[in-house]
């Protein structure tokens, strides 16, 4: 589970406005990475949604700040590397 918030903070979170400045693809990533960190919570790993929690806000306000065509591209390939990475996680076990 680090190595996907690893991945994560490398695709989006180096991104940061507000949730109603984000296309809705945006929105639609960051929800799925909310659902992600819903999972670590349950599972005890604070240090983990902590960390995403820190850079969340951050990443939102930057993506904001971009054109709305590249905003959805970003989320866009962001999305598909994160489906990779829940996909590999699948693989070896870590998540159900």
């Amino acid at each position: 589970m680090k190595k996907s918030l690893l991945v994560l903070a490398g695709l989006g979170f180096a991104l940061s406005l507000n949730a109603a400045d984000l296309t809705d693809t945006c929105k639609s990533y960051f929800s799925d990475i909310d659902k992600m960190v819903e999972a670590y919570k349950k599972a005890g790993q604070e240090q983990q949604v902590k960390m995403y929690e820190d850079q969340k806000k951050q990443s939102m306000d930057q993506l904001a700040a971009l054109p709305k065509e590249q905003q959805d591209a970003t989320c866009k390939q962001a999305k598909e590397m994160f489906a990779q990475v829940m996909d590999q996680m699948k693989k070896q076990g870590l998540l159900k």
